[in-house]
């Protein structure tokens, strides 16, 4: 099965310099979890709800002050329409990740794949299931904790 069967394609995007508490009322109004990031069409990065509430916290700011351009990474994991569901969800596996942006050759964002998306349709006892539960074990499975820092 190909991405472009299970994305979802209207994504409601942001621009770099919106702020945290702009991506939070979109995830709020649109029941998601994330936010890509977009500046003239081509993806530049995806926040998370995580994401949002984290660097409020450790910055010591009102989400109405962290700009989404400050938490982006610069390499964002992605996927094309064209490819494999199962190639996809290796790569979240492998990245610990529950979404990928769906781009096209010029990185320009035309949906996004999440591990609900494929969940949603794919029945139990199918072999999909088995790929389903593979990836949700590996994305959840907990990361060695950051050494202490001394202050």
């Amino acid at each position: 099965m190909k991405v472009s069967e299970l994305m979802t394609r209207d994504v409601k995007t942001c621009a770099p310099d919106a702020t945290a508490s702009d991506a939070a009322r979109i995830m709020w109004d649109h029941d998601c979890g994330s936010v890509p990031i977009v500046e003239r069409g081509r993806l530049r990065g995806i926040v998370t709800d995580r994401d949002l509430l984290m660097a409020a916290h450790t910055q010591g700011k009102s989400p109405h002050e962290v700009r989404l351009s400050s938490l982006t990474s610069a390499r964002v994991e992605t996927c094309k329409e064209t490819d494999d569901v199962q190639d996809a969800l290796a790569k979240m596996a492998q990245r610990q990740i529950r979404r990928l942006p769906v781009v096209d050759r010029d990185s320009k964002l035309v949906g996004i794949l999440s591990l609900n998306d494929v969940s949603l349709h794919t029945a139990a006892g199918t072999p999909g299931a088995l790929a389903v539960a593979q990836t949700l074990a590996a994305v959840g499975r907990h990361r060695e904790p950051a050494p202490a820092t001394t202050r």
